[in-house]
């Protein structure tokens, strides 16, 4: 009886479909992978990042050994050529699920996770207090018959000849827009 051989992992081309089926996909590549050809800008990026998606409305074609699709980079198409051969990695943005060739990632982005793993992430910096509004403050002349009060110092009991503190305005409520559904 012969043992069954191992079965063979699914091809980047059949992951890549199966992705797309649920939704928009990211492909991770080494950008400077021969026959990658996307904008001049991010070819020696190591590790690029493109999203992809039957949805774009663009063309996008799959083929057995490379992905052809046009993509917008800063308001401007380009027709992109990425080979199976530059993957190392593709994720779904639908279903959040991930897959990776570690074989093929880059040596530079393999250092970057180690460091990552290593190092503990940073304190997240607390999100600021919203600044209370800011008011006009005058000195008001004192009356007639007291001496002034020296500054920096605060006054036992409040003066009633103080003018009173005016509570910030309230703030009107939002406008309803003036489009209406109709039927």
């Amino acid at each position: 009886m012969n043992p069954r051989p191992p079965a063979q992992p699914p091809s980047k081309h059949d992951m890549l479909m199966s992705l797309l089926d649920e939704g928009m996909t990211m492909l991770h590549l080494d950008a400077r992978t021969p026959g990658v050809d996307v904008p001049e800008s991010l070819r020696g990026d190591p590790h690029l990042r493109l999203n992809l998606s039957r949805r774009f409305g663009r063309p996008l074609e799959v083929k057995d050994d490379r992905v052809e699709a046009v993509l917008t980079f800063s308001g401007r198409a380009y027709r992109c050529v990425v080979p199976f051969t530059s993957v190392f990695g593709m994720s779904s943005h639908g279903t959040g699920k991930t897959l990776m060739w570690p074989e093929d990632i880059p040596a530079e982005v393999l250092a970057e996770l180690e460091r990552n793993i290593s190092q503990p992430p940073a304190p997240r910096p607390k999100a600021q207090e919203p600044r209370p509004a800011k008011r006009l403050l005058r000195l008001a002349p004192p009356p007639p018959d007291e001496e002034p009060a020296e500054v920096g110092k605060a006054e036992d009991s409040p003066s009633e000849a103080s003018p009173p503190v005016e509570p910030p305005p309230t703030p009107t409520p939002p406008r309803r827009g003036h489009l209406r559904l109709v039927k």
